[in-house]
């Protein structure tokens, strides 16, 4: 199960969306949430709302594919530590993403949300400890 892709556009005549983000359930009990493009404080939000539309899902498990993200401010940290904070300590936020730009603002910030290299392996690791 999986839903389309919700674009925030940037402004001007500049073509294509700042941001795209998709949701899917790729095994019972875990969700990911993939981000595309660069989030900052105008397109945070949009990252927010599917973030908390994947938690509506009720997985054991969300997982946050930022690979594809060219920039990460801090913005987007808030917007993981509001779905942490939805989450209410029930189910378990991984991050997957290992650009410089991600790794920076990640460790600046003091996050401390298991982080991946791979989606697959995130996934897999995830399902093991659903089924642990």
């Amino acid at each position: 199960m999986s839903s389309a892709g919700t674009p925030c556009y940037q402004g001007g005549n500049e073509p294509g969306p700042l941001l795209t983000v998709t949701l899917s359930h790729p095994l019972a009990g875990i969700a990911v949430c993939t981000a595309a493009g660069e989030v900052d404080m105008s397109t945070a939000p949009l990252l927010g709302q599917q973030l908390q539309q994947a938690i509506s899902s009720q997985p054991r498990r969300l997982v946050v594919n930022l690979s594809a993200v060219t920039f990460f401010s801090a913005a987007g940290v808030g917007a993981l530590d509001e779905a942490r904070a939805a989450q209410r300590d029930e189910h378990e936020l991984v991050l997957v993403g290992k650009s410089r730009v991600l790794k920076r603002v990640l460790d600046v910030c003091d996050v401390g949300y298991p982080r991946y290299c791979d989606l697959d392996r995130a996934v897999t690791a995830c399902s093991e400890d659903a089924s642990a």
